[in-house]
């Protein structure tokens, strides 16, 4: 996203983020057997998993009463541990008809560098972060290749959700044209995806604020005047040093965020409270000291997050495919 807001090339892009409608709930149960059959499953194998996906039955509560159960026609079932496999290889073929298109030439990837790969779709469940040229044609390719997939597969792209970002060149002309043959909005941001903000500027504090809500509404829900110490200690190193990994892994934390998760942690074990401080028995670097150092293994978010970022960029560096 930062690419496309920054880039300077003479040929623009456009980054497409599609939403899915229901997308577990519309699932065509012929085109889930179809593409068992085009990945090669043994028989047996597509049979049982098929078997498993239509025995299953919906009921309806109306005015307070169960209605009688029913066979659903299609969709996969929410909650099940199969569902979600299932699910990804339908996606599979809309990941498979974009790359015929990038192969033969229709489709027009973008690049991040003169020599780095070149990305025309990111599919992570039913989360679908499409890019390419920005041209007419390129326009109509995305939506014929959504269309296509949609008919196949029984899916629906939400217009109403979905939406596109250009690069800063495009003139507001281009974009109204581009509304009208893809259905969808232009905005300036995409908002999140996995969670994560998808960014294109300086990181603000005001991003981390959630997460630091989140931390404080964990905690307050919890008993902790009737916790020990010790309680304290195991529920801030669950709760305090786990809520803030998944973002550690992608963004860097400004440092007055880190001092504030620090804080939390240290208010929380000696008071149970993360606004009140409390009795400090010992310092904070005996807290984050290894246990077998004789240190009680608390986590110091500013180290955690370089680990973390430090294990991403040398995923980056190790393998060439890494996007």
């Amino acid at each position: 996203m930062h690419h496309i807001h920054k880039t300077k090339a003479k040929k623009d892009i456009l980054g497409f983020k599609v939403d899915l409608e229901k997308a577990y709930d519309r699932v065509n149960w012929d085109f889930l057997q179809k593409m068992f059959f085009q990945f090669g499953f043994p028989v047996i194998t597509i049979n049982l998993i098929m078997w498993c996906v239509r025995s299953g039955k919906v009921s309806l509560l109306w005015n307070g009463s169960r209605l009688e159960a029913f066979n659903p026609s299609r969709g996969l079932r929410q909650g099940d541990p199969m569902s979600s496999y299932l699910f990804v290889l339908c996606m599979e073929k809309l990941a498979l008809l974009i790359s015929q298109k990038v192969d033969s030439g229709i489709w027009h990837p973008i690049k991040l560098s003169r020599g780095g790969p070149s990305i025309s779709h990111l599919l992570f469940a039913d989360d679908v972060l499409l890019f390419c040229k920005a041209t007419n044609s390129q326009v109509r390719f995305v939506s014929s290749t959504l269309n296509d997939f949609c008919k196949a597969s029984g899916l629906k792209v939400s217009a109403d959700k979905s939406k596109f970002i250009c690069s800063r060149s495009v003139t507001n002309r281009r974009k109204n044209r581009f509304m009208r043959l893809c259905s969808m909005r232009v905005v300036g941001n995409l908002g999140n995806y996995l969670g994560i903000p998808l960014l294109q500027g300086r990181v603000g504090r005001a991003i981390f604020d959630p997460i630091l809500e989140k931390i404080q509404c964990r905690l307050a829900s919890w008993k902790a005047n009737l916790l020990n110490r010790a309680g304290h200690l195991c529920l801030g190193k669950s709760v305090i040093s786990s809520i803030p990994v998944y973002y550690m892994q992608v963004l860097w934390f400004p440092n007055t965020v880190c001092n504030n998760i620090n804080r939390m942690t240290r208010n929380f074990i000696w008071s149970g409270d993360v606004n009140s401080r409390g009795l400090h028995l010992v310092s904070w670097e005996v807290l984050t000291r290894r246990r077998r150092d004789n240190g009680l293994g608390i986590r110091d978010a500013r180290l955690s997050n370089i680990s973390l970022l430090g294990k991403l960029c040398w995923s980056l560096i190790s393998s060439n495919n890494k996007i």
